[in-house]
């Protein structure tokens, strides 16, 4: 059940503080926490388990094992987690297509998310090719990687398309290719259909 939940920082800066106030049970982090952060978090009564972020898609199977054995014990939680990444193949394989959009995703107005990784084999899913030319790339370079659309979170389309005028700018969920399941699943399906739609008015 997804609720919603304030913003507690981003993934590679997460706000300790403000993750301790939702008094959580149980934390799950694919970011290195610093010492005082940790002991702030478990101080708060949380059980803290580092699980190391997949960085293939072929390795989600694993990190979802981890997480939900840790939930549900270890026969449980295996099955659970082989019955999630199923549904999740499924939906995602269904999106397969020779369409191909040029396109670079800013996590932040100022970082990009890099070529390589899963990020990239989600994107593919959706039709897109990251063309990001690195994580820090001046708009010179972006203009000349010869991007198509740039994706961005709502709150930075408006800036993103004063900076790149002659750029489909196109909101979508950023985060959600940090997550997995149905969210993730439905922002690629959201994505692919956005990323058509542009291809043909181009």
């Amino acid at each position: 059940i997804e609720r919603d939940l304030p913003r507690v920082g981003t993934t590679p800066a997460p706000d300790t503080e403000a993750i301790a106030a939702l008094r959580p049970d149980l934390i799950f982090t694919t970011t290195a926490l610093s010492e005082s952060d940790r002991k702030a978090l478990t101080a708060s009564g949380a059980l803290v388990i580092p699980v190391p972020g997949a960085t293939r898609y072929a390795a989600l199977l694993d990190q979802y094992t981890q997480i939900a054995q840790a939930v549900s014990g270890a026969i449980t939680g295996a099955r659970n987690a082989s019955r999630t990444l199923d549904r999740l193949d499924s939906r995602l394989k269904a999106l397969r297509s020779d369409k191909r959009v040029k396109v670079v995703v800013y996590y932040t107005p100022s970082l990009l998310i890099p070529t390589g990784g899963l990020a990239n084999e989600l994107l593919a899913f959706a039709g897109a090719i990251n063309a990001a030319p690195g994580e820090r790339a001046s708009d010179e370079q972006v203009t000349a990687s010869g991007v198509e659309v740039i994706l961005c979170a709502e709150e930075n389309a408006a800036a993103l398309q004063q900076r790149f005028p002659d750029v489909r700018v196109l909101p979508f969920d950023v985060t959600a290719l940090e997550t997995s399941g149905e969210r993730l699943a439905a922002a690629l399906e959201g994505l692919k259909a956005a990323l058509w739609d542009a291809d043909e008015k181009n």
